[in-house]
Parts: C-alpha cells; structure tokens; sequence
C-alpha cells in the first residue's frame, strides 16, 4: 500500500472519529487506573523528554519542541482550557493519523533499511491505536448524535498543522538528507506528543477507558521515542564514519 493510501485511510479515520463523538454522559474520573507500569514509564518520560532533541539540527520541524501544541488555546480564550473527552479523542486520532502519514512516506524515501523499518513500526503502532480508538468510541456513554463541534480543538489543529509541515519538508528534502530530517522531526514529535499527552490529556480526562488508552499510547510513544534516538545516535556515527548513509545494527 502506499504511503498516499495509507495517510488517506488514516486521515479519513481521524475524521469518522472526530464526526462521531459528542457530548460524553457524566463520568466519574477513575484517578487510581494507572498500572504501575505506566507509572514507571511516566517517570522516564520525564527524562527522555527534556533531552530528546538537544541535537536536531536547524533543518526539523520548528515550533513542535516549544510547545505550541501544549499551550494552544481552545475556543477563542487566551490560556488553556481543560478538554472534554470528546476532543481528547479527537487529539489522539490526530496524533496516529499523523503519524501514519508520516512514516508512510519514510518507508518508501528512506534511504537505510533500519530507519524503513522504524517507520513500519511507527504505521503499525499507530494503526493499532486508530482501530483500538474505534473500538473505544462505539463501546463508551458517547451520545450517537453527531456534533463535530464537541471535539473540534486547538490542541488537534496545531498537531495537524505541524504534521503537514513535515509532510511538506519530507517531500522536498533530497535522498541524502532525508533519513536524517525524518528521525530528528520525529523525535521532535514524539517529544510533543508527551508533554500533550502529560499536560493537556490526562489531567482533563474524566471517561476511565480513554484514560486507559491515553497512558497506552503514552508508553507507546516513549518506546518509539527511544528507538528514534538510539538509530539517530548510530546512523549519526555511521555517517561520521564514512561520509555516506548506510544501514545501521540499531535493535531492529
């Protein structure tokens, strides 16, 4: 499947998702869910994160490691607002559409089998999450009445937009450079993602079955995190090596 197919199917999820849920019921937060497993992640996220992308060059996406996305101010108001669930779903579709996009690309452009590789794992996590959100949707007190509105959010722009200008540096950025742009953007990315997931998802969530998915997708994205930065770090030696680009034993 291409990378166009698979972003349009992708793309065309995020949408159904977003157009299908509405006002949630009253729900009572469930705030002892988290495992202790997604505990112990959270605390190494906290690391991971405040180093990730010391070494991104000028050339990845800009704006993502500042937290626009973070800060971004729903329905016209000048600071952040806590978001209902509805448009915590829709945040989370963003992020695996988005994603697949992406990496759809990466696995056709990029020039080392171990960076297709961990695009491949990028799409599959992410198409995973997308079809479990689905499920999640049709299963929860979410009104069957359509009301776009509900989940339409700062947050799930700003994500967007910043993915389409990837998409757009990706799609112009020559074959020597390309594996290079694509591990930094997604560092940076992946980066965005948990401070979203930490600072605007879970503190407003009340339904506890999006909880339980929101901290899934945060322990998924800490383990694509941390195998973007050990390819980055081996493909950055190789290159050092021998001026070139060329497949890298990173644990794929």
């Amino acid at each position: 499947m291409s990378h166009l197919r698979i972003a349009s199917v992708a793309w065309l999820t995020s949408a159904l998702l977003i157009g299908s849920v509405a006002c949630e019921d009253e729900t009572q937060s469930d705030h002892g869910s988290r495992s202790q497993e997604s505990d112990s992640v959270g605390q190494n996220a906290t690391n991971v994160t405040n180093n990730n992308t010391a070494g991104s060059s000028a050339g990845s996406a800009q704006g993502l490691g500042s937290g626009t996305a973070v800060n971004a101010p729903d329905a016209g108001q000048g600071t952040p607002t806590p978001l209902a669930d509805p448009q915590i779903v829709s945040v989370l579709s963003t992020i695996n559409a988005g994603a697949i996009e992406r990496s759809s690309i990466a696995t056709e452009e990029a020039q080392s089998a171990t960076v297709r590789a961990l695009a491949q794992e990028v799409i599959d996590t992410r198409l995973a999450a997308q079809e479990r959100l689905t499920r999640l949707v049709a299963t929860t007190d979410f009104s069957a009445a359509v009301n776009v509105s509900l989940a339409e959010n700062a947050v799930s722009d700003t994500l967007m937009a910043d993915s389409k200008r990837i998409v757009t540096q990706l799609q112009a950025t020559e074959e020597a450079g390309f594996d290079v742009l694509f591990l930094q953007t997604q560092l940076e990315v992946l980066s965005a993602v948990l401070q979203v997931i930490d600072e605007r998802l879970l503190p407003s969530v009340q339904n506890p079955l999006v909880r339980a998915e929101i901290e899934r997708v945060r322990a998924e994205t800490l383990v694509l995190l941390q195998r973007t930065r050990v390819l980055l770090a081996a493909l950055d030696d190789d290159n050092d090596a021998d001026g070139g680009v060329s497949d890298v034993d990173a644990g794929f």
